[in-house]
């Protein structure tokens, strides 16, 4: 998240979805994102989905 705060985004929503997975949008002029993250065993898959 720090990096998409450098980039100008703002976070829109904190959405903890259930244990291990966490959602967010994030807003930049018009743009949204949005950034899922969801624990695996010992790593987090994070994706990103938007236009910008």
């Amino acid at each position: 998240m720090p990096l998409f705060r450098t980039a100008g985004y703002r976070q829109l929503t904190d959405d903890p979805i259930a244990p291990g997975n966490y959602a967010a949008f994030l807003g930049r002029g018009g743009a949204e994102l949005q950034y899922l993250a969801t624990r695996e065993d010992q790593t987090t898959l994070i994706t990103i989905s938007g236009k910008p």
